[in-house]
């Protein structure tokens, strides 16, 4: 019998070691080439974002998933063999469904082991309300379905506002980049008069400090773009990383910011008839209605008193409820419509007057620092107020389609 010698000069040790040496360096290469960003197109537009949120968010999938879950229960509720057990899946009260009253239980089995059904006034009502009980089933699975839709409004909000914030902040990057561009000319400009004794020392320190500044405030704004970046495409359910640059189909500009068409009546008059939520509130006061209508089923007249309590407080429970939260919807369009126009004001403000006026000014300052009319504070400090102006500029029309976006999902009526 022959053995293998590993001084083999086909897989000697030396040769071995090549063999795992290659292995090992395919494998990373491999790794390095998966790991390298995309160099393909990293532009996405707001409907690309939007587009296939229904099958990529994963908190609306847990919620529509919920919704057919509770639809399935329709058929169940209704087909079941042992009926009463419907009203387990329905959240009907359970805690009395039995004809003995509670000081004298009854042994063995849940409470649906001996119910009112055993007699002859409980079957004939339990065979009439059979529709009762799909309705009961159907109210609630609407109140699932409203729930799933109206979080795909709060998850498309969401998307909306990160979008034109994520926009708006390379917008604000470039005009950080151009001053600080123009802060080192300002700075060439003002060593080369330090040099020939025409400026202070501290001149040039206080434009190497406002440089400075300038340079940390950058720093926050990538960090800034980088968390944006990240939550939407945690939003859409797209790789973390994934490099995303925010365009749009023309350049959003104060100029194009009108005021919304409807009024804040409209509005709320919308989102009671259309609001996902709303509808669902009414479906589960619809169920409690049903619920009351059933109370008769139980034969024991305390049972029936103690069945009645209980949906009657689950009924006005969800009708204030309700109440409350049309309530505060309304306070939030109110308060969100009054933004958007203050917004479009301040907007149009800084577009129409203070930008212009400012940079003519920094021309003008910058012009006379040159020839030696005006000290270095002039032209620096205007630099410094342009540079705000643009930021709260871009800053405003952000907020104002964040405010958008806000009053479209609050009333659940197309604005954009």
């Amino acid at each position: 019998m022959t053995t293998l010698q590993l001084t083999s000069p086909l897989i000697g040790p030396q040769r071995l070691f090549q063999m795992l040496l290659i292995v090992l360096l395919s494998t990373v290469l491999v790794h390095s080439a998966l790991a390298i960003e995309p160099t393909g197109r990293t532009e996405v537009t707001l409907n690309d974002l939007v587009e296939g949120l229904d099958i990529n968010n994963l908190e609306y999938l847990t919620a529509d998933f919920k919704a057919q879950q509770y639809n399935s229960r329709i058929d169940l509720a209704i087909n079941l063999d042992d009926s009463l057990l419907a009203f387990y899946y329905l959240g009907f009260p359970a805690r009395i469904l039995r004809e003995a009253p509670p000081s004298a239980p009854v042994a063995g089995g849940t409470p649906a082991a001996r119910a009112v059904t055993e007699t002859i006034r409980g079957r004939a009502l339990f065979e009439r309300s059979t529709f009762m009980i799909k309705t009961m089933a159907e109210n609630r699975a609407i109140w699932y379905r409203a729930v799933s839709d109206d979080l795909y409004l709060q998850i498309v909000r969401q998307i909306r506002e990160n979008f034109y914030q994520l926009y708006f902040q390379d917008r604000i990057i470039g005009v950080t980049e151009q001053s600080l561009s123009t802060l080192d000319s300002l700075l060439d400009a003002s060593r080369e008069r330090y040099a020939v004794g025409e400026l202070k020392q501290k001149d040039v320190l206080q434009v190497q400090t406002e440089k400075s500044l300038l340079q940390i405030q950058l720093l926050e704004l990538r960090q800034q773009k980088l968390s944006l970046a990240t939550n939407l495409n945690y939003l859409t359910g797209r790789e973390l990383t994934t490099p995303l640059h925010p365009v749009l189909e023309k350049d959003l500009t104060h100029s194009e910011l009108s005021a919304v068409s409807r009024s804040v009546p409209e509005l709320a008059a919308f989102m009671k008839l259309n609001r996902p939520l709303v509808k669902g509130y009414q479906g589960l006061v619809q169920t409690f209605n049903i619920m009351r209508l059933m109370i008769p089923m139980y034969y024991n007249p305390i049972l029936r008193r103690d069945g009645l309590r209980e949906v009657d407080s689950g009924l006005r429970a969800t009708r204030t409820e309700l109440a409350d939260f049309q309530s505060k919807v309304t306070a939030e369009l109110v308060t969100e419509y009054g933004q958007l126009e203050t917004y479009r004001e301040q907007a149009q403000l800084y577009g129409n007057l203070l930008l212009p006026q400012t940079r003519q000014i920094l021309a003008a300052n910058q012009a006379d620092f040159e020839v030696g009319r005006t000290d270095l504070s002039s032209p620096l400090q205007t630099l410094i107020n342009l540079n705000r102006y643009q930021t709260d500029y871009y800053q405003t029309l952000a907020n104002h389609q964040i405010s958008l976006a806000k009053l479209e999902a609050a009333s659940a009526m197309p604005l954009f």
